[in-house]
């Protein structure tokens, strides 16, 4: 375990034998959270924001944070042959803390959008997307026990955090080196393929329309 996982286990620890409050619990999380800003807004989201979907910028976590994109293509190097998929990227993949508090473990979905034959391998274009369910489970033993039992003891309400579909071009070498690229998304081949490959629909608000501060986490440099 990290340091922020020993604090937690600790922490949880010492909550349980003094009998800390809910209430009390959920006080100390928020102070500490102050160091994960972006983790701190889809929290307080789940305090107050009655229910409502945030759609979350895909490529922003993929491009920011390297831990994902390597553990995303590196699954899609064993699995490209496939026309679909489930990437799970645990908590211990993240490099981005800010990432690792919001969202936890994340499952990516995928699917071959189109694939093309060319010398030396294969182009596919690659359709990537989330959904995950912001949540507290106060019945599954973890570290963090205590706090998932304050939370799942308050008014806050569940919401599924969206990831927006985004294509990237995977490009299969059977020799060399594979890559992995962000597509320009506003192409009209793109466009089109959007359309034609949709998967099931969810609805909500854009996080950076909601809550500005969140904005910078997802741009890319």
């Amino acid at each position: 375990m990290g340091a922020l996982e020993v604090a937690i286990q600790s922490y949880c620890g010492a909550a349980d034998r003094l009998n800390v409050s809910p209430e009390g619990i959920r006080n100390d999380v928020d102070i500490v959270m102050r160091a994960f800003p972006l983790g701190r807004i889809f929290l307080h989201h789940f305090l107050n924001g009655g229910g409502g979907n945030l759609i979350i910028p895909t490529e922003g976590i993929i491009e920011n944070d390297e831990g994902v994109k390597t553990n995303i293509q590196g699954h899609l190097s064993r699995d490209i042959s496939s026309e679909q998929g489930i990437i799970p990227n645990n908590q211990g993949r993240y490099h981005q803390r800010n990432f690792q508090m919001a969202f936890g473990s994340l499952n990516f979905q995928w699917k071959i959008a189109r694939r093309t034959q060319v010398e030396n391998g294969e182009i596919c274009i690659v359709d990537l997307w989330f959904v995950n369910r912001y949540r507290w489970h106060e019945t599954v033993a973890r570290i963090s026990q205590c706090m998932h039992r304050a939370y799942t003891r308050s008014s806050g309400m569940e919401y599924d955090m969206i990831g927006k579909r985004v294509f990237y071009i995977y490009r299969k070498r059977t020799e060399g080196q594979d890559t992995f690229l962000r597509c320009d998304q506003n192409t009209p081949f793109l466009r089109e393929l959007r359309e034609r490959n949709q998967p099931a629909p969810h609805t909500g608000r854009d996080v950076g329309v909601i809550y500005p501060d969140s904005q910078s986490y997802f741009e890319i440099q």
